[in-house]
Parts: structure tokens; C-alpha cells; sequence
């Protein structure tokens, strides 16, 4: 949510305290542009009504604050749900976009007002509309974890593929999956949405939730029908990522949904190898039991234990040597790997 809508929001609390929505001005017969605005900010429905009763058009930008908005933008962004109510009455246009390609149901969706985007969906909004550098409800509402309107958007459907754009290639599962929401990705996963998704670089899903150890979210992908050897522009794998990092319990869910141990970047680092690497001996252990190649040489003939060894890592050597490394292979060069 931008600084803007955050102030706004306050404001209109702060107003809405302190109105009194049953007094309106007396010696004006309408309100103005200006006074209909602030009348959506305080909640006041009796200047609202007054205003709607002159037949505006609604579909339009109107100053509130030094700013500009559609009174149905202003709606949504503040959640005045009897103000969305007379605006869908006097037939306001309820798919209209802002200058950044937003719709009313975005804003409801984005933040997290269940009965705004459910009135909307129930008056026929585009479900899958926006513009620009944004993206669907969908999206915005399975990056802030919003369930509830997820569902909503689900049952509506909403296209629970579409990305923000086809330069950018990211799902509402990619959001939800780097978000943690583990009740949205449930709730996608449920709905057959295509968990192999990836963007240009060849970042998933899978990927997000195995890079930032997100075991709960990891689970649950691996009830869809996933690809366990996906990888990125470099190779990496998500249980070469999960290794890298020291997630243990993730590597030990993708190990058991048997992703290949010994998948390597390009440059010959595999998940044992950047595992001794780092120093994660507990990652190592599960590798190991999982019979992967601990002997394995990347692309200048480091080898994990050459590696482990010249970091320092001695529990990580003392794992390797207890599995019966070879203690006796050499380097192609006399250069380490700087990554």
C-alpha cells in the first residue's frame, strides 16, 4: 500500500470520528465535488446521498486532499462499504482504473476489505482487470494474505495463473509462496493452480519457499503435481537452494519427495558440495543418507571435501570422512571457487 493511501486511510478515521454525519450544510442545495469527497472520508451518508441525488458523473477524479481519485477508488481504499453500495446504485463504474491501472476491486482486495470485493464480485467486476505496473486482485490479495478474498476471487473464478505481466512471469502462488501465506497457497493448490510456474530467470514457486525455508509452504506444493528438478538461469535447483541456505527440514521434505540429490549448477556445485561449502554439517548428514555423491567436483576440481577443509568446517570434514570421502582427490587448478 502506498504512503498516500496510508495517510488517507488515518485521515478518514480521524474524520469519521469527528463528523457529524446526520448535520449537512444547510445552504447548500448539492454538495460540491470537493465536499462529496471528504463526505466518503468522514462516512457521512447523508451528504453522500444529497450529492448522488444530482446525477454526477461518478466516473471521473475528484480532489480530496490535495490528490485525486474516483469516489469508487476513494471507497475502496478507505472500506466504506454503505458508500460502495449507493455508488453501485447510481451505476458508477465499478471496472474503471486509476492512473496506475488499479480497479476498485484491486484497492478492496489489496486491502483487505472481504465485504467491499465481495459486493463488488457480486455486481459483476472484472475479476481479472488491471493495467500498468500492477497486477489482478488475485495477485495483491495472495501477496498480503488476504484468505478470505482469495477464496472470494476462487469461487468468482479469477485466473489463479495470471501473472502481474509477461515480462515479470509472477503468480499469485509465487506471492503466496514467498509471503509464507500457507492458507492461500493451500487454498491455490486446491484450485489446480500450475505450481511449475516460473519466470524468466526460472524462479517458482518451489524455489521461493525452498530458498527462504519455508517448510509449511514447501509441504504443500509438494502435493501438487510439481516439478522437483526445476532450475534457475544458473542451475540452481530447490534443494540445491535449500542446502545452500542450511534448511534442513526442507531438504529432508524434498529429499523424501525424492528430488534428485546430485542435480548441479552449471558450474558442477551440487547440493553436497555448497552444503560443506557453507557449513552445514545437519544438511550434509541428510545428503549423505540419501546416497548422494560426496565426491562430486565442481568446475576447477574442488571437491566438498577440498572445500570443507579449506573453510575450516570440521564438522562437516568429519562427516565427509566418516562416509568414506575420498580423502586422496586433487585439484584441476590451484584456484578455489570464490562462490
Amino acid at each position: 500500500m502506498s504512503l498516500i493511501q496510508e495517510v488517507i486511510k488515518w485521515i478518514a478515521t480521524v474524520l469519521m470520528i469527528a463528523s457529524e454525519p446526520d448535520q449537512p450544510e444547510a445552504d447548500v442545495p448539492y454538495p460540491t465535488d470537493e465536499q462529496f469527497m471528504r463526505s466518503i472520508l468522514e462516512g457521512n451518508l447523508t451528504v453522500v446521498d444529497r450529492y448522488l441525488e444530482a446525477r454526477n458523473n461518478l466516473d471521473v477524479e475528484l480532489p480530496v486532499l490535495g490528490e485525486q481519485f474516483s469516489p469508487l477508488h476513494l471507497t475502496c481504499i478507505i472500506g466504506r462499504l454503505e458508500v460502495l453500495k449507493r455508488l453501485i446504485e447510481a451505476q458508477a463504474d465499478i471496472d474503471l482504473l486509476d492512473s496506475d491501472g488499479c480497479t476498485p476491486l484491486y484497492l478492496a482486495s489489496q486491502n483487505g476489505y472481504y465485504f467491499l470485493a465481495d459486493l463488488l464480485i457480486k455486481a459483476q467486476a472484472d475479476v481479472n482487470k488491471f493495467e500498468g505496473i500492477h497486477a489482478s486482485p488475485l495477485y495483491i490479495a495472495s501477496q498480503e494474505g488476504h484468505i478470505g478474498i482469495v477464496q472470494l476471487l476462487i469461487e468468482a473464478q479469477a485466473d489463479i495463473d495470471r501473472c502481474i505481466n509477461r515480462e515479470v512471469l509472477v503468480s499469485p502462488l509465487h506471492a503466496a509462496s514467498f509471503g509464507q501465506h500457507h492458507e492461500v497457497v493451500r487454498a491455490l493448490v486446491k484450485a489446480e493452480a500450475n505450481a511449475n510456474v516460473a519466470n524468466l530467470v526460472g524462479i517458482s514457486p518451489l524455489y521461493i519457499a525452498s530458498q527462504e525455508g519455508h517448510l509449511k509452504v514447501v509441504e504443500l506444493l509438494l502435493t501438487a503435481q510439481i516439478n522437483l528438478s526445476c532450475q534457475d538461469a544458473k542451475g540452481c535447483s530447490p534443494l540445491y537452494l535449500a542446502s545452500q541456505n542450511g534448511h534442513r527440514r526442507v531438504v529432508q521434505a524434498l529429499v523424501a519427495a525424492s528430488a534428485d540429490v546430485n542435480l548441479s549448477k552449471h558450474n558442477g556445485m551440487s547440493p553436497s558440495y555448497v552444503a560443506s561449502q557453507n557449513g552445514h554439517h545437519e544438511v550434509l548428514n541428510v545428503l549423505i543418507k540419501a546416497l548422494a555423491d560426496f565426491d562430486t567436483q565442481e568446475c576447477t576440481g574442488t571437491s566438498p571435501l577440498h572445500i570443507a577443509s579449506f573453510r575450516g568446517h570440521h564438522r562437516v570434514v568429519k562427516a565427509l570422512v566418516e562416509a568414506q570421502a575420498n580423502v586422496l582427490t586433487a585439484k584441476t587448478t590451484l584456484e578455489f571457487p570464490a562462490c
